[in-house]
């Protein structure tokens, strides 16, 4: 996914090498699989230290398929990654679900140190950095002048229940925004292994052959 950009958004933490050669122009038709996995190639350099991760989710409105992916770069080397797929889900679903299980991963996986998770999904970096503590307060509801409105639960709610509480667990991770399909190679990455998840339900599950990509 691809959103616009925020306002409040800062390009010099863009300061991404996009130059991996690589296309990750992902159409997936039958006899498609194999010659799209073979572009999961490391580039050389990454230059970022630290531990980054970018995350990212797809949707098909025709199935009703969804993805979601992350890859973690720790002092700009691929340290890690995992993704899945849901079906009868939304895109706005699939994004929160690559930050969730993003999320979870550094609480369970890291070392304790500081942790940046790069999206391209301005829906997700904003409820996150905006909009939760104001749902949290209010019971994950919508806050709308109308008060009736204010009754109804804002779409995901568990979803973004289940990110508050992750993210609370660890104050020192940064939700930061980037801009899809641009050449960020850990953006590029995200998003074809959200559409390995999504491909994956049509194997009926079976990722062991993806998960070797």
């Amino acid at each position: 996914m691809n959103d616009t950009e925020p306002a409040s958004f800062n390009r010099r933490a863009m300061d991404w090498p996009a130059d991996n050669g690589l296309a990750l122009f992902l159409c997936w038709g039958d006899g498609q699989m194999d010659e799209a996995l073979e572009r999961f190639k490391e580039p050389a350099g990454h230059q970022l230290q630290g531990l980054h991760v970018f995350a990212d989710g797809c949707y098909d409105p025709v199935s009703g398929h969804g993805g979601w992916g992350f890859v973690a770069y720790l002092d700009g080397v691929e340290h890690a990654f995992d993704f899945d797929g849901s079906s009868n889900s939304t895109n706005n679903t699939m994004e929160l679900l690559s930050l969730f299980n993003a999320i979870g991963w550094i609480n369970r996986e890291s070392v304790g140190g500081p942790a940046t998770i790069w999206l391209d999904s301005v829906y997700a970096v904003n409820g996150c950095n905006i909009w939760r503590p104001i749902w949290r307060n209010n019971g994950w509801r919508k806050v709308r002048a109308n008060p009736k409105a204010r009754n109804r639960k804002i779409a995901d709610a568990e979803l973004w229940r289940n990110v508050d509480r992750e993210l609370l667990e660890s104050r020192l991770i940064t939700i930061a925004w980037c801009k899809g399909h641009s050449g960020i190679y850990g953006n590029e990455r995200a998003d074809a292994l959200a559409d390995l998840g999504r491909l994956s339900l049509r194997a009926n599950g079976d990722t062991k052959k993806l998960r070797n990509y």
